[in-house]
């Protein structure tokens, strides 16, 4: 299988297309954050046509419920989309009906509770559910997830010791200045990157660094780092555990705590990143006109679109859809404002 490019990569092939090499111009950082750019645009896009690719999966304790702020949303949510809520029940998760808020504020009745409430609002940035939940099952929340944003990586893993807790990176491209063992530094703090898919698998702490070998704390001195919990020893190579252990494997990646340093979306959105960034930084070197910025983004909305081509399509009818040729009665009674 083809190696997946990282950030790195995709730097050199914006200079090559933009033949702009001048570091002083446009450093390696001000690309990062124009693709940064364009990994959101095209995620808006996305979300609107075809979410599931950055769709995650939070769980709520119906003990965490406040009747008056609910469930705050996940941090990690994308334009506060959330787009599926299930009760976690013994035999199978139920799910509640997703509404606006403006029509289940009547069922929400103080002081009843229910095991399986019957809808859920989002209202602010909170999510509620109606009746108020019991204290027997958990609340299943699928959410768009903000996309991770672009950084440079650390290095690509060549090696991995195991009793040593410690991992070896290709010392021909190794970036020490991205990365500390001071433990007051968040430069401390690495994410390691799935080398094929861009995930995020964990977050480590380093705690030596000899050449291009980086040891990490057994035990990290912050629990969680920009959004993120920091973990403890890696597992055994190969595949994703069962048990959702540490995995880490040759020709994955170290980069900061920040992002990841693979493009998680398909080669399609890679190919359209690229053109927006050489687009750009034409633009913002006086060589390009708006018109040829105008296609690129058109581009991406199509990429977008034709993500659906061949895959499950789910039809959204209003209750008061001309389709069925009659207005059909909602099934939540409406309180006049």
């Amino acid at each position: 299988m083809a190696r997946v490019p990282s950030t790195a990569d995709l730097v050199l092939e914006i200079r090559d297309q933009a033949d702009e090499y001048n570091v002083q111009a446009k450093s390696d950082d001000a690309i990062i954050r124009i693709m940064s750019r364009g990994l959101r645009f095209v995620a808006s896009e996305l979300s609107r046509t075809w979410e599931e690719p950055l769709v995650v999966q939070a769980c709520y304790s119906p003990a965490h419920y406040h009747r008056d702020r609910g469930f705050p949303l996940p941090l990690d949510i994308f334009e506060d989309r959330v787009t599926y809520v299930q009760v976690d029940t013994p035999a199978a998760p139920t799910p509640i009906n997703y509404r606006s808020y403006t029509q289940v504020t009547a069922l929400d009745i103080r002081g009843s509770r229910s095991f399986v409430p019957v809808a859920a609002y989002q209202k602010g940035r909170s999510l509620f559910v109606v009746p108020q939940p019991g204290a027997s099952y958990d609340i299943l929340v699928d959410y768009v997830r903000l996309p991770d944003p672009f950084v440079l990586p650390i290095g690509r893993i060549t090696s991995v010791d195991l009793v040593g807790d410690a991992v070896g990176v290709d010392s021909s491209t190794f970036a020490p200045a991205l990365v500390s063992s001071d433990v007051t530094s968040q430069l401390a703090y690495v994410n390691l990157i799935d080398g094929m898919t861009g995930l995020v698998k964990a977050t480590r702490q380093v705690q030596l660094i000899q050449g291009s070998r980086l040891g990490f704390r057994a035990t990290p001195n912050r629990e969680i780092v920009e959004g993120r919990h920091v973990q403890g020893p890696f597992s055994a190579d190969g595949p994703y555990n069962l048990d959702e252990s540490i995995n880490v494997n040759v020709g994955d990646y170290l980069c900061s705590v920040d992002g990841t340093c693979v493009p998680q979306l398909s080669q399609m959105f890679t190919t359209y990143i690229v053109e927006y960034a050489v687009a750009e930084i034409g633009r913002s070197l006086g060589d390009a006109s708006a018109a040829i910025a105008k296609q690129i983004a058109d581009r991406g909305e199509q990429a977008a679109r034709q993500q659906r081509a061949g895959r499950p399509v789910v039809m959204r009818v209003k209750n008061r859809s001309k389709v069925w040729g009659i207005i059909r009665p909602s099934s939540y009674p409406y309180v006049p404002a």
